[in-house]
């Protein structure tokens, strides 16, 4: 489970793994476990981008 750092950029990728499952065919649950899973590792990461 990824240790919550900094906030930034979670609605946004939470947005991001919610529609790319949606528009891979997901279920709205699928489609929202997906947009957590991302928001989750967004939140480990410090900053708004992750490193390259």
């Amino acid at each position: 489970v990824p240790v919550p750092v900094d906030s930034t950029g979670a609605g946004d990728a939470f947005t991001g793994g919610f529609l790319a499952a949606v528009l891979d065919g997901a279920d709205d649950r699928a489609a929202a476990a997906e947009g957590c899973r991302a928001g989750a590792e967004a939140v480990a990461t410090v900053g708004g981008r992750p490193p390259p």
